[in-house]
């Protein structure tokens, strides 16, 4: 319950972060929320076309109590992570109260969207 409950952060704080791959996936150990990280708890990932994905948060999480909550997400931030080309870019946006729709650039190219190189990894935060 602490991590929940921590004083004057209860609803200001990042509430959830998950970083996913260059194959699209997010592995164990790579998501966490003040509501948990159980695999429940894990959001989904999919790809629209390149360079353009959608993270889903659970419609409802229990807190440390067995309460039950339903998510609803204010804002997003990412973060593309590794490099291995300069120039990636990665932008999140908030588009239901429990999706992130996350685009990829590649701002040496015209700024084209683009899926992550291989070894580098996304990260998104959301509260």
């Amino acid at each position: 319950e602490a991590r929940a409950s921590t004083a004057m952060m209860t609803r200001t704080a990042v509430r959830a972060w998950c970083s996913f791959n260059y194959d699209g996936t997010i592995d164990a150990g790579y998501y966490d929320a003040v509501y948990g990280n159980a695999l429940a708890d894990k959001p989904t990932l999919i790809q629209n076309v390149p360079g353009d994905w959608r993270v889903t948060f659970p419609a409802s999480v229990l807190d440390a109590r067995g309460e039950s909550h339903s998510l609803n997400l204010q804002s997003a931030q990412a973060n593309y992570e590794g490099q291995t080309a300069i120039g990636y870019v990665a932008q999140a946006t908030v588009i239901s109260e429990r999706t992130v729709q996350v685009y990829i650039y590649d701002v040496t190219s015209a700024g084209a969207l683009t899926d992550p190189a291989s070894g580098d990894r996304v990260t998104i935060w959301v509260n």
